[in-house]
């Protein structure tokens, strides 16, 4: 096999990036998370691959583009009944997988000894100034 070695740019790759459709962006995004994971611990153990799974872990492009277009809708005050639904059960679905993500870090961090915002920082977590 003939091997090729191409030297590409941050901005070159960022445009390449924006041509991603949605869904194929959120799997880049979750595969970026995960090298940048392993780097910082080069060798997870299967109770951390797990956990990491989990935090990485969220709602699809088509959830997240439905749940913007309701609440646009809802911001617009044109949402029906049944719309209004969908909206509460996106953003119940989203507030379990954040919570579920939080206890995968929580747990992380104590498997690794470390704080949680000291797990949070070591990771790349960027996090709220009055948190």
């Amino acid at each position: 096999m003939t091997t090729i070695q191409l030297e590409v740019t941050h901005n070159h790759l960022l445009q390449a990036i924006e041509q991603l459709e949605s869904e194929d962006l959120a799997s880049l995004v979750s595969e970026m998370l995960y090298l940048r994971a392993r780097r910082y611990a080069p060798v997870l153990s299967t109770k951390e691959a797990g956990l990491f799974q989990q935090i990485n872990q969220w709602l699809t492009a088509e959830q997240q583009a439905r749940r913007a277009e309701l609440q646009q809708k809802l911001e617009d005050e044109t949402l029906t009944e049944s719309e209004h639904r969908a909206l509460i059960e996106l953003n119940e679905t989203a507030e379990m997988l954040n919570a579920q993500r939080v206890e995968a870090l929580a747990q992380l961090a104590t498997l690794r000894q470390t704080t949680l915002p000291q797990l949070m920082r070591d990771l790349g977590f960027v996090t709220p100034a009055n948190a």
